[in-house]
């Protein structure tokens, strides 16, 4: 009988080693002026590495194996030659890379030194189709900041020259007007992208990671409509319905999804809303320094008001526990503290609630309703002090 167990469990053993999907990559570099240079494969959220290689005459190279098709990081470590950056010395590992890879594929990564790695112009020239589409969105980045910054250099030279104060106020307005635009280029690009590549799974890569699906819900739902079939059946195509999903549900008056994880004591996430005329939902993570500053804010109010009707619920979006654990003992957050310790590709509680981008809150009443999404503190203050007035919440609150 032992004997038949072990046979089992060897064909077992056998049949999982030939399920396993992993492909074969590679990736050929040429980088100039950074010989020495530490070079990483990572997953996504740089917590695996899969291969690192040093420069070398300017080259590296990449013969490796990566669990699946997928996205990852091509990073540069410059810890040995920092570099100066105005008065800054930069060390350690610089902007990371982003690579589609696919089975066998052929990748070829260029760039001219450290600076331009750093500020994304790097090339990438690939047989995979999907890479080849993440060079082109890349392309029409670059030269969309090419093309700003000569704009504002333009207005540069203009507001030198110019010889009244009113001028020069005009040109100071346009000069920020474009700076506005090249820190939201990448959202004009996305949309003009999305829009003209429905065969690749580039386009819901990035429609998955758009934080602005309440403002442009018909946009998206009309770009994934118009999907590939295929591409609609990927991880991401999936992900992207799931956010178009989340959107209806997260209506002003829709219910609240169910928040996923474990308090601080190990304790799975439980909470009766019923208890308080209003919860705080509030989404942070130990790496958002927005979020941390906030938490000292809220800390007044809920001091203010706990007791009398008012709650928060902290639902942390860090990937590690570790992180998570020490980020809440440093703050003294003090009301109850959820979190999935997941990736954040894998969290429930990001996609539920459509938390792309943090610090993001939702004000929930007795019944679970939603009563307010991304509510201001100041504006949840005057809520507060006339909890009673469901006018105050109409003016201050819902968005």
């Amino acid at each position: 009988m032992n004997r038949i167990y072990i046979i089992l469990i060897v064909f077992v053993i056998s049949f999982l080693m030939s399920c396993k999907r992993d492909i074969r990559v590679h990736i050929d570099g040429k980088v100039d002026s950074i010989n020495g240079t530490k070079v990483r494969l990572t997953n996504d959220d740089y917590t695996i590495v899969y291969d690192s290689t040093v420069v070398r005459n300017n080259q590296f190279r990449f013969d490796s194996e990566v669990p699946r098709q997928d996205f990852y990081n091509i990073d540069f470590d410059s810890s040995n030659t920092p570099f100066i950056m105005g008065s800054e010395k930069i060390g350690g590992w610089l902007h990371p890379c982003l690579i589609y890879l696919e089975n066998n594929a052929k990748n070829e990564f260029g760039a001219k030194n450290r600076y331009e790695i750093l500020h994304n112009n790097y090339t990438i020239k690939s047989t995979s189709y999907n890479q080849t589409k993440l060079s082109e969105y890349n392309l029409m980045l670059q030269k969309e900041q090419k093309r700003l910054e000569r704009l504002k250099a333009e207005y540069l030279v203009k507001q030198n020259k110019s010889t009244s104060a009113t001028e020069y106020a005009r040109y100071t307005d346009s000069i920020t007007s474009i700076e506005d635009k090249i820190h939201n280029r990448a959202g004009g690009i996305i949309k003009k992208f999305i829009i003209e590549n429905p065969k690749t799974i580039i386009t819901p890569y990035l429609l998955s990671m758009m934080d602005d699906y309440f403002d442009n819900y018909a946009l998206y739902k009309k770009v994934y409509d118009s999907l590939d079939p295929e591409v609609k059946k990927s991880e991401y195509g999936i992900k992207v319905i799931n956010l178009l999903s989340a959107v209806d549900k997260l209506r002003i008056g829709g219910q609240v999804p169910l928040i996923v994880g474990k308090d601080l004591k190990g304790n799975a996430f439980a909470y009766n809303y019923q208890k308080n005329n209003y919860t705080l939902i509030d989404f942070w993570a130990s790496w958002c320094i927005p979020c941390r500053r906030q938490n000292q804010q809220l800390k007044n109010i809920y001091k203010q008001y706990k007791g009398h009707g008012f709650d928060i619920i902290a639902v942390s979006l860090d990937s590690k526990e570790d992180w998570w654990r020490t980020s809440s003992v440093a703050d003294s957050i003090p009301w109850y503290n959820v979190s999935e310790c997941v990736k954040q590709k894998e969290s429930k509680n990001k996609e539920n609630f459509l938390a792309n981008s943090i610090p993001l809150n939702y004000l929930i009443d007795s019944k679970g309703k939603i009563l307010a999404r991304d509510i201001a503190l100041d504006s949840l203050n005057i809520i507060l002090e006339n909890r009673n007035s469901k006018a105050t919440i109409n003016r201050v609150a819902i968005k």
